[in-house]
């Protein structure tokens, strides 16, 4: 898709932050599968959006490690691979600059079943492109996806506690708070919603 083709009504063109590719024709934004041979650009990227999003709420040692370890790139790789896995990146100009995650549910709650139900995993873009819809385009290709996937079946994700802007926007989607676990990040434990779309 290019700016002159916007989706529902966005034209690019008129967002400032994308001035350093304005003298171009057209910038093209593609969502399409993460091949394997992407998964360095997947790491980076995944630690940065990462950072810019959580990385003010932890001590150093515990950021570091948390990103050394869950997003390195063997570990991205066999993610990538699961069987029902289903990532997708968003490009900007073969840039990657946002990603999601959907799959079988894994979160630790009593009614949530992995052979039946799917959870939207991961959905991150660079704040630098945000506020412009690419956020949206994101969670609605997760959403198209997990409805078609999962069809009757209960939709799952888990958010941090203290998002109201993302849990509004689950909300939205028609998700509903059913549950809390805890979260991981080195050794500090952060707590987290568990939220559940009924079909």
């Amino acid at each position: 898709m290019t700016v002159s083709e916007p989706k529902d009504g966005l034209d690019l063109r008129l967002y400032p932050m994308f001035g350093k590719i304005m003298n171009k024709a057209s910038i093209n934004y593609k969502l399409r599968p993460i091949a394997l041979s992407q998964v360095h650009e997947l790491s980076e990227l995944a630690k940065t959006a990462y950072c810019e999003t959580f990385g003010h709420l932890y001590p150093p040692d515990d950021l570091s490690y948390f990103l050394s370890t869950t997003y390195k790139p063997d570990i991205l790789s066999a993610e990538l691979t699961e069987q029902n896995a289903y990532w997708q990146g968003l490009f900007i100009e073969n840039e990657m600059i946002g990603y999601l995650q959907c799959g079988p549910v894994s979160l630790p709650h009593p009614d949530a079943n992995p052979a039946l139900d799917g959870e939207l995993k991961r959905i991150y873009l660079l704040k630098s492109y945000q506020g412009c819809g690419l956020g949206r385009l994101l969670m609605d290709n997760a959403m198209t996806y997990l409805k078609s996937a999962y069809k009757d079946q209960p939709l799952w994700l888990g958010v941090f506690s203290e998002n109201p802007r993302a849990q509004a926007l689950y909300q939205k989607e028609g998700f509903e708070k059913v549950g809390d676990y805890e979260f991981i990040v080195g050794k500090t434990r952060d707590a987290e919603w568990i939220m559940r779309r009924l079909p």
